[in-house]
């Protein structure tokens, strides 16, 4: 819940027993449209620069925080606590 109510990407969760060699990261993710389950991307740090691929695991949406979005996503672990956000890479047609 803390992850919802705060704005601005301010807080994150990084789960590292989930899943051995893989840590879940999950962040408010504010931008449309919102990834698919299994999708794959780009985990990025703090400055934009992408550090790793990631994979979307779950997404939530908060009702009692005015439904913002919970993205989950999965990186390698020792990229966890680097990571800060997620990129989703572009549809080639």
């Amino acid at each position: 819940m803390c992850v919802a109510s705060c704005s601005g990407q301010a807080i994150f969760l990084i789960d590292n027993d989930r899943e051995d060699g893989y840590s879940y990261v999950t962040i408010p993710y504010e931008f449309l449209p919102l990834p698919e389950v299994t999708s794959k991307g780009q985990a990025l740090d703090r400055s934009g620069t992408v550090v790793c691929e990631a994979k979307v695991i779950e997404i939530k949406s908060i009702k009692a925080y005015d439904l913002p979005h919970l993205v989950t996503f999965r990186v390698p672990e020792e990229m966890g606590t680097s990571t800060r956000f997620f990129r989703q890479l572009k549809e080639v047609h």
